[in-house]
């Protein structure tokens, strides 16, 4: 059903608190210009850059493309056990509520990685969660997967749905109360019977089985993965150190994964860069590596990855 016009009642619903307590989650959509922002920045660093030659691979990752054919584009914010996708789609309004929907479901029927996992275990919900769980245990749900968890729609000042995997308890509310929130997303208009579905879900953190998840050196950060499985990956680093310690560090990496150098490490005192190359079933794969100190004396670094079937 498309978003309510209908005027807020004096006091707000629990429906609406629930949005209220997740402003802190949906905020970090707010980082999504200024992550895309900063990534069209570094690429164009990338293309510009005369000290570095360019790669005889195939073209690599063109930012104006990304999402650009329908794919969901995924951005990660640093180390945080977030990522989004934003998906953009065409259809009526039930058909932009139902993918927001079964995006959500899927992440909720899914098996939990082993990181989320133990996080759960290990760690208490943070006192927002909690108090989102508190209020969701007094709605009830668009939809319940059984021994599983539920799935729940809102349309009251945003139009959007999030899921959450049951805990233990007799009953529904104390399940909810005991659960954890496990994804999350907006549905925004985006012209005639088109929209934008902004989908966020916990991680627990990558591992070594995302081809993205690229360590950060001594004394730097990962600051950016955004990119599609059509477009490639766009891995950027910041921090400080020599840039010989980060070349070293990015050689010793792509090494160890089986990846072969393409092209050597050269450039100059300031900037280096390097081409790798390895043969998965899927085709060739590519990762051209570049390093830069910057005016303010920071190294930066872009990691992108592409080809075997982008």
């Amino acid at each position: 059903m498309a978003p309510s016009t209908e005027s807020s009642p004096a006091r707000p619903s629990v429906a609406a608190r629930v949005i209220r307590r997740t402003t802190d989650l949906i905020v970090i959509g707010l980082l999504i210009s200024v992550s895309l922002t900063a990534g069209r920045q570094v690429v164009e660093w990338w293309h510009d850059d005369p000290l570095v030659t360019g790669p005889t691979a195939p073209q690599g990752v063109d930012p104006s493309q990304l999402g650009a054919r329908g794919e969901p584009l995924l951005v990660e914010f640093g180390d945080l056990p977030v990522r989004m996708y934003q998906v953009t789609l065409t259809g009526d309004p039930e058909s932009a509520w139902s993918e927001l929907h079964n995006r959500v479901r899927a992440v909720l029927t899914s098996e939990p990685s082993n990181a989320v996992a133990e996080g759960d275990n290990a760690s208490e919900p943070a006192a927002s969660e909690k108090r989102i769980l508190e209020l969701a245990s007094q709605l009830e749900p668009t939809e319940e997967i059984a021994r599983t968890g539920g799935v729940f729609r809102f349309s009251e000042w945003f139009a959007g749905a999030f899921s959450i995997r049951y805990g233990t308890g007799e009953k529904r509310a104390d399940q909810i109360r005991s659960g954890r929130l496990v994804a999350w997303g907006l549905l925004v208009p985006n012209g005639t019977d088109a929209w934008r579905i902004f989908q966020f879900e916990r991680t627990g953190g990558a591992t070594d089985a995302d081809r993205s998840h690229i360590p950060a050196p001594p004394g730097g950060l990962r600051i950016l993965v955004t990119g599609s499985e059509a477009a490639g990956r766009l891995v950027a680093f910041r921090g400080s150190g020599r840039l010989s310690d980060w070349r070293d560090h990015f050689a010793s990496w792509f090494a160890g994964h089986k990846w072969e150098i393409a092209r050597e490490w050269g450039g100059s005192l300031d900037t280096t860069g390097a081409l790798y190359q390895r043969t998965t079933s899927r085709g060739s794969e590519w990762a051209e590596i570049r390093l830069l100190f910057d005016d303010a004396g920071s190294i930066r670094a872009v990691v992108q990855i592409y080809g075997a079937g982008d």
